[in-house]
Parts: structure tokens; sequence; C-alpha cells
């Protein structure tokens, strides 16, 4: 796949720098000793074009690692991204005993939204909630496209009554944001400050959203330490 490919590139890029440099000095070398060119017409244009390698090789990678990470519809984080950043964020709790809140969002109804105004409509939908998420969001926060019509937000530093706060601002802004037809999302809320691993986490939002899509235009928070129950917030 092109992802895959992406990454080795990235993966090898210092090698291919170095690789390429070497080159270009050594023909300059290879110039400058069997013939009788002037030195600075023999070595200022292999510096020009080593600066110029050196510069697209920059926009290059930062282009490679923005495609590896960013969903291309949306613009937003990707799944790859986030699972890597819940695992920083994990191990900082881990470390520090602050609070993580995992805030998972599905939008209520989508396939009828494709089903009666088509596909590229239904794109439009997700476009513009991902600019609400990015809105709404901090600049540590991580929203991120989970897949489909379901989305992400890690919310570092960040109580379950904070994330509650934060989750009921997104479903009201998006109740009332004018689409091109109505448009509803539900949303799971989890919440940790002690050690936790990324699939018990994962799978706790996964629950309260579950619960809440039942409901729809419905916020859910689980409750880590009661598996069994979920504190439920009706809105809407």
């Amino acid at each position: 796949m092109w992802w895959r490919l992406k990454r080795l590139i990235i993966r090898f890029f210092p090698f291919l720098v170095v690789a390429i440099n070497l080159t270009i000095w050594v023909c300059a070398y290879l110039l400058d000793k069997f013939t009788n060119l002037p030195e600075e017409v023999v070595w200022l244009p292999f510096a020009f074009i080593q600066g110029l390698v050196g510069f697209t090789f920059g926009v290059l990678v930062k282009r490679l690692h923005k495609g590896v990470y960013q969903d291309e519809l949306t613009g937003l984080k990707n799944r790859r991204y986030f699972f890597s950043k819940l695992k920083e964020e994990i191990e900082r709790v881990n470390r520090t005993k602050s609070p993580v809140s995992l805030v998972l969002i599905d939008v209520d109804d989508f396939k009828l939204v494709n089903d009666r105004y088509g596909h590229t409509e239904g794109d439009k939908v997700l476009i513009s909630l991902a600019k609400i998420l990015k809105q709404h969001s901090r600049t540590i926060d991580t929203p991120a496209r989970w897949g489909g019509e379901e989305f992400a937000i890690i919310l570092p530093e960040t109580t379950k009554n904070g994330a509650m706060v934060f989750a009921e601002r997104l479903r009201g802004t998006v109740e009332q944001y004018k689409f091109s037809c109505k448009i509803t999302i539900s949303v799971g809320v989890a919440t940790s400050n002690s050690h936790v691993g990324i699939n018990d986490f994962t799978m706790m939002a996964d629950k309260a959203l579950y619960q809440a899509k039942e409901q729809k235009n419905t916020i859910v928070a689980y409750e880590p330490r009661k598996p069994e129950n979920t504190l439920k917030v009706m809105v809407g």
C-alpha cells in the first residue's frame, strides 16, 4: 500500500540523504581532479545543488509524514496517529497520575444521510464536523477520525466533568449547526488518572458510545470503578 511506501521512505530517509550527498561530493571531487576548471567553478554549483537537494527532501519528508498520519477527507489526524498519541498520553498518566479523557463521537443515522442525499453530501457533513471539532479543541487536544462517521478526541489534563462539559458543547454546536440536513451526534466519554491499557481505555469509551447510540443525540460517561454501570446524561 502507498502509506507503507511512505513510511519506508521516511524510515530510510537519513541513509538516502547521505547517499545522495556522497554522490554529489564524489562527482565534484572527480571533476575537480580530472579537469582544469577553476575550483569555484567546480565546487560552487555542487554546493548549490546539495542545498537544493536538502531543501527538496525536507519538503518531501514533511509531506510524506503528513500523508501517513492525516485523514485525506477531513484533514484530521488518522487512526494510526491517534493510537500513537494515545499511547503517549497513557504513559504520561501512568507516570504523573494526572487525568486524561477520551471522547468518541458517532454521527447519528449517517447511513440515511448517504442514502437520501448521496455520498458527496455525506462527505460534506464529515468535513464540516471535523471543522467543528478543530474549533472546539485546545492545542493540546488531539481530534482524529476514528473511522467512517466516527471521530475521537484525546483530552489531556481533563477530568470526567471537564470532558462532559466539552462533549455537551460539541453536541449542542452540532445540533444547531446549519448542515444541509438535520445532524446530531452520540458521544461516549472515558476518563482515567491511573494505570490503564490502551485497549481497556478505548473499550471503556466505546462501551459508553454504544449506549449513547441507543438513545441518539446523547452523552454517556463510562464509570471505570463500576464496569457494569455507566452514568447517562440525556440531552436533546
